[in-house]
């Protein structure tokens, strides 16, 4: 299960790991495809209404304890891989990288936020086609805040980790209510 697998040292030895590649790699991505300083692109500027809206959200959830019994189910070493590494690595690779990419080749914003929502979902792996749909849609919407905020690596990153850990207290949570109904 989650607590078992998320209180072990490798599931935080996995997060370092993805976390210094992610750092390692950034700064690659973003000189080779020619994309904003590092500095620029990680500088907070004030976010966009809905990513405001959508970061009160959470923070008040997280505040009143609506998402900490999924985290401690979950385990902190799932939690730092999840909500922070592999959101990290992601927006290191989809928005600096195949975003940049995508941008240079096509004829419109739109254009390449789609291809890179379409890159992004297929590499999370079918389970389901809402899911997929969901995912598609996350890829799509990271990238147009990207692209809107002058590449701002730091707000789609801090959106996307909290966007993973919400959805990881949620699937924690389940998981913690279908396993007390088995019993």
């Amino acid at each position: 299960g989650f607590t078992e697998a998320g209180l072990g040292r490798s599931e935080i030895q996995r997060a370092l790991a993805l976390s210094l590649s992610a750092c390692l790699a950034a700064p690659m991505f973003a000189q080779a495809v020619g994309a904003a300083s590092l500095r620029r692109l990680g500088s907070l500027r004030r976010p966009s209404i809905g990513a405001s809206i959508f970061a009160a959200e959470e923070v008040l959830a997280a505040a009143v304890g609506a998402r900490l019994p999924g985290w401690q189910h979950a385990g902190l070493g799932v939690c730092l891989r999840l909500a922070v590494a592999t959101p990290f690595a992601e927006e290191a690779y989809f928005r600096v990288a195949v975003l940049h990419i995508c941008a240079n080749r096509l004829v419109s914003t739109a254009a390449a936020s789609t291809v890179t929502g379409v890159v992004f979902a297929a590499s999370h792996g079918w389970i389901g086609p809402w899911q997929a749909l969901l995912r598609f849609i996350a890829g799509v919407s990271f990238s147009l805040r990207f692209a809107a905020s002058e590449r701002n690596f730091l707000e789609v990153f801090l959106l996307h980790s909290l966007h993973n850990a919400a959805a990881l207290s949620t699937v924690a949570l389940k998981e913690t209510q279908g396993s007390s109904q088995d019993l």
